[in-house]
């Protein structure tokens, strides 16, 4: 279990804008990267957009960070891949 204590400089995400956060992620991700990114998992814990997925380069993964913080701001990504 990961424990993110709440950022109360942030306002936390209403469900919706939560959902469109994921959604914006996910469609950038999908369009910028040049690889398979369809075993990538979004899901919004707190104010925080956690990815999740299987185990891959590092390159791919600076890369996928990259995309989400320009659009969820820095420091509201965490990353937990290889371990889907």
């Amino acid at each position: 279990m990961i424990l993110i204590p709440p950022d109360y400089d942030r306002r936390p995400f209403q469900s919706m804008s939560g959902i469109s956060l994921i959604a914006s992620v996910r469609a950038a991700v999908a369009v910028e990267c040049g690889f398979d990114t369809s075993r990538l998992g979004y899901r919004m814990l707190g104010s925080c957009l956690v990815i999740e997925g299987p185990s891959m380069p590092d390159e791919q993964m600076c890369q996928i960070r990259e995309i989400a913080e320009d659009i969820a701001g820095s420091g509201a990504v965490r990353m937990r891949l290889g371990t889907m």
